[in-house]
């Protein structure tokens, strides 16, 4: 069940950075961000259509970050091909429950599905963030 909540936020934060519904006067609780502050430790910072080019052809260094309600800051980073797939290092690199923050899991994509669709299979993934959300 909470795989199952994590997957839905995850996925929420990712489509919002999609969206192309017109800018408002209100403050949105999701926003996409690219000037991400310090852990960041890669070669370019993406917008969501950025990354899903860099994530079919599985760039090294790619980063694409969400800043999510409360302050919370999730980025996926590609970190290269291993084997027939692309490893993405995913996690909160800011989070209000310090139980969350910095902690990190890697997964093994195939990068013949689209990144969003890719990233909710959780099939091959290890790290302290993916043990938490197995919990």
């Amino acid at each position: 069940m909470k795989l199952t909540i994590i997957a839905i936020i995850i996925l929420a934060v990712f489509l919002v950075g999609c969206s192309e519904e017109p800018a408002t006067t209100e403050p949105a609780d999701t926003e996409e961000i690219t000037d991400v502050a310090e852990p960041v430790d890669t070669e370019e910072e993406c917008d969501t259509d950025c990354f899903e080019a860099k994530f079919k052809a599985c760039e090294v260094g790619a980063v694409h970050a969400t800043k999510e309600f409360g302050g919370a800051i999730y980025q996926h980073t590609i970190l290269g091909k291993k084997d027939d797939k692309c490893e993405v290092r995913s996690g909160y690199t800011k989070n209000p429950d310090p139980v969350w923050e910095g902690k990190e899991m890697v997964c093994r994509l195939d990068t013949n599905l689209d990144f969003r669709t890719a990233i909710m299979t959780f099939e091959d993934c290890e790290g302290e963030l993916y043990e938490l959300l197995n919990g």
